[in-house]
């Protein structure tokens, strides 16, 4: 059953530091990562000038994880599971419907209770809209500064312009994270800043600045073993898995049927804690012969990628990390067809993968276009077993697989760079921890 009661009020020994609370809402593991980065950066200015931050909101284990190495004190006190939130889908999200409207009304009445010195929202942006415009509705003039952290993909819809202009009034501020997106919003008059993408910052923990020290491992990992490697990432949500496990078994039968004449493949699934124990179960229900591991590190990660030649991903956040640590990779996406119905009838982007959409949307890439996409994508009814191996089987079978992964390399090599240039002395969750400290004057108050 869910709790509808109010938070109860801060101890009094608190009450003198509410103008320094940070209320923070993410719905999903994606949010979490980037959540629990920005606590990092607020917390870290606010050490500077020798003041505290406390967090409050809704989080998962990354957010909740104390921010300080031996505490007990969690960094962020998440008001209910933030699993609660993370839906895929009409067919998943409508019998849940009743409980996100009791979690949307308790999130909004504990913000109005809290009242915390800003309001940001991650990603969810469906939750994320109805908490702002709430808490807007509910305190007017005296609302915190409410910032939403991952915006709206207006420019991928055919009504983005008038999907921008709605925005307006609804965050006092956006945090972008592609360049192409500060046009959109800047037509539409909406505040905003560029931070960069998450993935830029999960490169430089997996400590691949310089590429060359990844490649040489790849390089050893190859020349250690007989066969080769394909790593799949099945994504972070239950939902996502599921689809993507009614391809994956038959797609290896196929692409090991392929390569039968040649060197063996290995399937080494990379997976989200999250998201684990479902792979595992399925993997054994399914009887193919598999290693898995868990992408619980940057460390982990990387020893991953290390060994794989090639990567199927599912389509997300994950396809931008494969192409920042330059690993060849291909992207898939199962979804009803009502899905592919929607999106063939309300996008105007040709493609999903953010490689793929920079180089489609970036003026500066018009000479690269005819070469799209530069990252295979296998999307919606096209996603079969025959469909991903049709992709996958150039990169991983026969004389110029290598050849071809080198050329998917070289061919992104202007985009990684395009991307992390301006981030080499300052990282993304630092520069949205700056915007905030910049809308927040309470943050920074004696």
């Amino acid at each position: 059953p869910i709790s509808t009661a109010k938070a109860s009020p801060s101890p009094p020994c608190l009450r003198v530091m509410r103008d320094r609370l940070v209320y923070i809402v993410a719905g999903e593991a994606s949010g979490d990562r980037i959540g629990a980065r920005l606590m990092r950066a607020l917390s870290g200015r606010a050490a500077e000038g020798a003041r505290r931050l406390r967090f409050r909101g809704v989080g998962g284990a990354q957010m909740q994880q104390p921010l300080v190495a031996g505490e007990r004190t969690p960094g962020l006190v998440s008001l209910f599971p933030m699993a609660e939130l993370s839906v895929m889908g009409l067919i998943e999200l409508l019998p849940r419907l009743p409980a996100l409207y009791a979690r949307l009304h308790q999130t909004i009445d504990d913000i109005v209770d809290s009242r915390p010195a800003c309001v940001v929202c991650v990603d969810s942006k469906g939750f994320s809209q109805r908490v702002m415009r709430g808490v807007r509705a509910r305190l007017g003039p005296r609302a915190p500064p409410l910032v939403q952290y991952v915006a709206p993909s207006v420019w991928a819809y055919r009504d983005g312009e008038r999907g921008a202009r709605a925005f307006k009034g609804v965050a006092d501020h956006l945090l972008l994270l592609l360049p192409f997106e500060c046009a959109h919003w800047a037509a539409a008059g909406v505040a905003h800043t560029l931070v960069g993408h998450p993935a830029i910052e999960d490169n430089l923990e997996l400590d691949t600045q310089a590429t060359a020290p990844l490649l040489r491992e790849r390089q050893r990992a190859g020349a250690a073993r007989l066969g080769t490697v394909l790593g799949l990432m099945a994504g972070s949500r239950r939902a996502e898995v599921d689809a993507a496990m009614l391809i994956l078994p038959d797609t290896l039968r196929e692409l090991q049927a392929r390569a039968s004449c040649g060197a063996p493949i290995r399937p080494l699934f990379i997976n989200a804690p999250e998201v684990d124990a479902r792979v595992r179960e399925l993997v054994g229900a399914s009887g193919i012969d598999a290693d898995l591991v868990v992408n619980d590190s940057p460390a982990a990660l990387r020893a991953a990628l290390a060994s794989c030649d090639v990567v199927a991903s599912v389509s997300g956040t994950a396809v931008l990390q494969l192409t920042l640590s330059r690993t060849p990779a291909v992207c898939f996406y199962r979804a009803p067809l009502v899905t592919e119905l929607a999106a063939r009838l309300l996008a105007r982007v040709g493609h999903v993968s953010i490689p793929n959409l920079i180089v489609e949307l970036e003026p500066r890439f018009a000479a690269e276009r005819t070469q799209l996409p530069l990252v295979p994508e296998v999307l919606f009814s096209r996603c079969t077993p025959r469909g991903l191996a049709d992709a996958l089987g150039p990169l991983l079978v026969g004389e110029r697989a290598r050849a071809a992964r080198e050329a998917q390399l070289e061919a992104l090599a202007g985009v990684c760079d395009y991307l992390t240039a301006p981030y080499a002395h300052r990282r993304p969750s630092e520069l949205a921890a700056e915007a905030i400290w910049k809308l927040a004057p309470a943050l920074g108050d004696g």
